[in-house]
């Protein structure tokens, strides 16, 4: 196609065909040959090598000029676009539109043969320097992306006139705030205007967004490879003797260090430049100029700082604020003197120094903790002279919380200080600061690190690091997946390793289901009720939410589950809870447990959420920052104040909440469960009236609704609402074999076996049944006749280290005669008065839920004979 006839174009095709860093690695190989030729000249007086040396620094010349004429034009367009997407309309753009592409772009367009067919412009973009860095950085073979490529074109490709494609490439720009067009926006209007296109990228697993983004990261990675010349690096410096002109401040350098100012590798305060920009609006005022900046820990307030004395260092920012030092004041160390006095006095000592000097920018972190009257740090009385001082400029850090308690107890802070506060920036600001910080640790760990992995810190950053705000939480998750990249010996960051860091830090699966996990959330219902005897509704609603959080289904705006679980006592809701914490985390700690009856007053709230007087962090908050991959139980919930319940309203509904100091929880990867004995008299008149189950469930609810036990809009806000029903003889019968397994596993961890019979569980479920206890008396049955006569009988040396040890039911003797009014006490189980079997006599394993078997061996000669309660 033809292109105006300017110096610009020009560049543009030869670098598209030969690249400018190819004729600078010859000028860089040619600069020395004209010396050592000059030098053999020298020495041998000979004219022929003095001519070798002069064509020799000819050609190295001529490569100058040339590389200096290419790289002229690198990065920049004839002319900026214009600010609105209204001028792009106008028919002067359509006959000017080849001044507003970038030089890459130009050299695309020179070298496409067609330019009709967005094909052919789209097959050189992808061949150009930007289409090297994509493949490089995603990983993708570029034959298999051609090969994609050109089935598309068989299949048919639109053709739109280059006009049509670079205005509509031009609206994409102006939209993305770019001053030119990028590569990037003629990929965009290509893929808006083919959808056939958009499969490829879908095949690749990227997104059009991703096109921006990779822009972005070309664009700051050719800023970082930019060599300064000899000007700009003089432009960038001070005058000589700037500083000559302000006094001497001895006391000041000893209680400061200088803001260190950005190498260029290092400089990702893109995402603050409006922060930065008000900064400086507010220290070049002539009166009160001074700043407070306002954000949570992390969110990059001394990045702001430091943008600002890079500009200032450079001589880039207002002039009033040029060339002047940006220092730290050591507070801490200030304030740590033995006494108050000597604190004053050196505190006016080293500021009426920074005043008397006039270029300090004085720097102060937690600058609450010297403002707020009743701290022994407080030196607001000293401060306020200087703070009201126009020689004097002086940026104070703090957070949220930290801010309203100064103003709040020393008002003067709101007229002294301008503020700043400083927000978190967006996904694409925060792509581009990981671009920039991936650029300097890959250098740092030698690393090299694919552009997916950096939409997974991302992504995983935003959904399970909640406690700490961007772009702190995405930077410091990038760097732990450099040094796991270190530490595994792999040379590229991949995004599977974001997936191990997080797995590693929180101790759960994280990412994709693998095939042995698959067969586990298939059969969720089988592994529960190994541990959970009955309650089969109860089981399946559990199962179904752990399914549709790991498949991607379930919002991710939620917790994983929440569901309230209403019935009698020791029916088997807590052993359900712990059942899911082992089954989905990988063992029984990760659940968190509150006993809401501890918070039946409105004062325990800030026992939870923590409080601002006492600056004691909640209980609630602490746990599940500390373990976000958890599931959290909350054991007789209506026993809690209704204010303790209303905090859960907003928990069970976002899946997150703010602490008492405005810092936020994250809930998403956490189960709730909420247990409760209401309604429990209501659930077994429904079982004797033979209710059915769908109906007892909503009956109840409606119970417990009318009594104001819970109000509407909490029980709404549960995923379900689950019913626990009193465990019958038959279930009694099988809780018994799931407790004797359970101390036969501890018996084995002491070298001892344990053997039993179905008599021995028809035993224990006809002595330890009861309806309005539960699995609880069950449990204390077996504690009591079991569990205390076999410890006894060891301790006495009855059994040795690899004996079984046989359960048989107490003999049914007839009981002494007993008062009518006095009870019948159960006669003890105990082990068997028969003399120890060693592993070697065959006795049978204790039987599986499966196999229902649990009789002895016909092979054993003798049963084991009862032993009656006497014989102890």
């Amino acid at each position: 196609m033809r292109l105006p006839a300017h110096p610009f174009f020009t560049a543009a095709a030869i670098v598209s065909v030969m690249p400018a860093r190819r004729f600078a690695g010859l000028r860089s190989a040619l600069a020395t040959v004209p010396f050592l030729f000059l030098g053999v000249a020298i020495a041998t007086a000979s004219g022929f090598w003095l001519g070798l040396a002069l064509i020799a620094l000819s050609a190295y010349l001529t490569l100058y000029l040339w590389t200096s004429f290419l790289s002229f034009y690198e990065d920049q367009s004839l002319m900026s676009l214009p600010a609105t997407p209204e001028q792009l309309a106008s028919p002067w753009f359509r006959t000017k539109w080849p001044r507003f592409v970038d030089f890459t772009t130009a050299g695309i367009l020179a070298a496409v043969p067609d330019a009709e067919a967005p094909a052919a412009i789209l097959e050189q973009i992808f061949r150009s320097r930007f289409g090297a860095f994509f493949f490089e950085r995603t990983g993708i073979e570029p034959e298999s992306w051609f090969a994609s490529m050109r089935n598309t074109v068989r299949e048919g490709m639109p053709t739109l006139p280059v006009a049509d494609l670079i205005e509509r490439a031009a609206r994409v720009a102006v939209a993305r705030a770019h001053r030119r067009i990028l590569p990037a926006d003629v990929l965009a209007a290509v893929i808006a205007e083919d959808p056939s296109f958009q499969k490829i990228i879908l095949a690749h697993d990227l997104a059009p967004l991703d096109f921006e983004y990779l822009a972005d990261w070309f664009t700051t990675l050719a800023e970082h490879r930019r060599e300064r010349n000899f000007v700009d690096r003089l432009l960038a410096s001070p005058g000589i003797g700037k500083a000559w002109g302000f006094g001497f401040t001895v006391a000041l350098d000893r209680a400061s260090s200088p803001v260190r100012a950005f190498r260029e590798d290092e400089l990702h305060i893109l995402a603050h430049a409006k922060s930065i920009g008000e900064l400086e609006e507010a220290l070049a005022k002539s009166a009160s100029a001074n700043a407070m900046l306002i954000g949570a820990p992390g969110i990059g307030k001394m990045t702001v700082v430091r943008g600002l004395a890079e500009r200032i260092r450079r001589g880039q920012s207002l002039p009033a604020l040029n060339y002047r030092r940006v220092v730290r004041i050591a507070m801490e160390d200030i304030v740590g003197e033995q006494s108050f006095g000597s604190v004053v006095g050196n505190l006016e000592r080293i500021f009426r120094e920074a005043e008397y000097a006039g270029n300090a920018i004085l720097v102060i972190e937690d600058i609450e903790l010297y403002l707020s009257p009743g701290r022994k740090t407080t030196v607001a009385d000293a401060l306020l002279p200087f703070l009201r001082s126009s020689a004097i400029k002086i940026v104070g850090l703090t957070t949220p919380e930290g801010f309203a308690q100064a103003a709040a107890t020393y008002p003067v802070v709101g007229s002294v200080f301008h503020e700043i506060r400083i927000a978190e920036p967006d996904e694409e600001t925060v792509m581009q600061i990981l671009g920039d910080v991936a650029l300097a640790a890959e250098t740092k760990h030698r690393r090299t690190v694919q552009y997916q992995t950096l939409k997974k810190v991302y992504a995983l950053a935003l959904h399970y690091l909640a406690a700490t705000p961007f772009p702190e939480k995405a930077v410091n998750l990038l760097e732990e997946v450099f040094i796991y990249a270190k530490e595994t010996g792999s040379r590229i960051a991949t995004p599977d390793m974001v997936e191990k860091v997080l797995a590693r830090k929180f101790g759960a699966v994280i990412g994709r289901v693998e095939e042995g996990e698959r067969k586990i959330l298939v059969n969720l219902e089988q592994e529960l009720q190994k541990r959970v005897i009955g309650q089969t509704e109860a089981i399946r609603a559990i199962a179904d939410a752990v399914r549709r959080k790991r498949s991607g289904v379930a919002a991710g705006s939620k917790p994983i589950g929440s569901f309230l679980f209403l019935g009698p006592t020791g029916v088997g809701k807590t052993e359900t809870a712990k059942a899911l914490a082992y089954v989905y985390f990988g063992a029984e700690d990760s659940m968190i447990r509150l006993d809401m009856s501890e918070y039946q007053n409105p004062a325990d709230l800030g026992r939870l959420i923590g409080s601002l007087d006492t600056r004691e962090v909640g209980r609630l908050v602490e746990e599940v920052r500390a373990h976000p991959f958890s599931l959290l139980l909350l054991d007789e919930i209506e026993k809690a104040h209704p204010n303790v319940l209303n905090l859960f309203l907003r928990i069970l509904d976002e899946g997150r909440m703010t602490d008492a100091f405005g810092k936020p929880v994250d809930f998403t990867n956490t189960f709730i469960i909420a247990t409760s004995n209401a309604g429990s008299e209501f659930i077994r008149e429904a079982l004797g009236a033979a209710m059915p189950y769908a109906d007892m469930q909503r009956r109840l609810v409606e119970e417990v609704l009318q009594k104001n036990i819970f109000r509407p809009e909490f029980v709404n806000r549960f995923d379900a609402v689950i019913v626990y029903t009193p465990l019958s003889r038959e279930q009694a019968q099988r809780v018994a074999r799931l407790f004797l397994e359970r101390l036969r596993r501890r018996l084995m961890g002491e070298g001892y076996d344990l053997s039993w019979t179905d008599a021995v569980l028809a035993w224990l479920a006809e002595k330890g049944y009861s309806p309005v206890f539960g699995g609880r008396e069950l449990r204390r049955l077996i504690q009591d006749q079991v569990e205390a006569n076999i410890a006894r009988d060891i301790l006495a040396g009855k059994y040795k280290k690899g004996d079984t040890i046989p359960l048989a039911p107490p003999a049914e003797t007839p009981p002494p005669p007993a008062p009518a009014s006095a009870p019948v006490a159960a006669a003890p189980l105990l082990p068997s008065t028969s003399a120890p079997i060693s592993p070697s006599t065959s006795v049978a394993s204790p039987s599986t839920p499966e196999s229902g078997s649990g009789q002895a061996s016909s092979e054993q000669a003798t049963p084991p004979s009862p032993l009656d309660i006497s014989a102890h």
